[in-house]
């Protein structure tokens, strides 16, 4: 199997970085094309859009979108350079999707052809990964490709 699509999902955390960082690594090496994925949680919408009148016209709900989409690209962007820029060879892209990360990883790498999840544990324990649940259990769970957990304590 020829790995030439590897999905790196971030939440731009610095924990996240370090699946990132793994991601480039391993693409650089592969010669596989790394892809930058962030999720805008439909949460962070739907608490600006209560910011706005009681009942907005469509066209200034569609303006905050494309406020808050190209907000989460520039930092996507940001983030990339930090953490993917610095690595030769690599070929990576960027994406930013409005969705709930935990549903939408496996989804979005299902239906583009990727090859290999790789993405960071957190390392949420106890009553709060209970409450919260682990995306990278649910990714685990709904992806067809292989997905590469990496402890965040890895260097």
């Amino acid at each position: 199997m020829e790995i030439e699509k590897i999905l790196a999902p971030t939440d731009l955390s610095e924990l996240s970085a370090k699946g990132v960082e793994y991601a480039a690594e391993l693409g650089a090496k592969l010669g596989a094309e790394v892809i930058l994925w962030h999720a805008v949680r439909t949460e962070e919408f739907t608490s600006l859009a209560r910011m706005l009148e009681d009942r907005p016209e469509p066209t200034q709900i569609d303006r905050q979108l494309v406020y808050l989409l190209d907000r989460h690209r520039e930092k996507l962007h940001e983030f990339a350079r930090r953490h993917l820029a610095k690595t030769p060879g690599l070929s990576f892209s960027e994406v930013v999707e409005m969705s709930e990360p935990q549903n939408s990883i496996a989804n979005w790498a299902n239906a583009n052809g990727v090859d290999l999840i790789v993405m960071a544990t957190h390392g949420r324990s106890g009553l709060s990964r209970a409450l919260m649940g682990s995306v990278t259990e649910k990714v685990l769970r709904q992806a067809l490709c292989p997905v590469l957990s990496v402890p965040v304590h890895v260097h």
